[in-house]
């Protein structure tokens, strides 16, 4: 979370990868890479739409994110010093995505969801989003030239 210290459309792009469920403000974030990003903001995040997959990213975090790291720890990968800081403050459904989404700012502009259990429970989502002026500006553009 704050402000990344880069100047405004620094990067061509970024890309947002499975992070979003870890800041305070993910709205934020993302409004802070619209700023550093003069390009496509690319998000991918799993995404539930149940119980079923919300327990699934729960016990994901669980084993992937706590037990790796203390194992790691064990095997002497991570100093002994280091303490965990990685913890998920939100499981996102598609819904509250795209509210973080619209709270930055921003807009979809193309989207695909790869489902990965039955049912569509709990998807992979990748998402290109742009300012949310863009698509208006784009379409103002285009009636431009058609008038002429």
């Amino acid at each position: 979370d704050g402000v990344l210290p880069f100047d405004e459309g620094a990067f061509s792009a970024a890309l947002l990868f499975f992070m979003l469920a870890y800041p305070g403000d993910p709205a934020g974030v993302l409004s802070e890479a619209a700023r550093v990003t003069r390009g496509p903001i690319i998000v991918m995040q799993s995404l539930h739409a149940n119980r079923f997959g919300y327990a699934w990213l729960r016990l994901r975090e669980l084993l992937w994110t706590i037990v790796a790291f203390r194992v790691s720890k064990l095997l002497g990968y991570v100093p002994p010093e280091a303490e965990f800081a990685m913890k998920a403050r939100r499981f996102y459904t598609a819904q509250a995505l795209q509210r973080d989404v619209k709270a930055a700012g921003l807009q979809i502009r193309s989207r695909r969801d790869r489902p990965v259990l039955p049912g569509r429970a709990l998807v992979v989502a990748a998402w290109i989003l742009e300012p949310a002026s863009a698509r208006c500006a784009q379409t103002r553009a285009m009636a431009g030239r058609r008038d002429e």
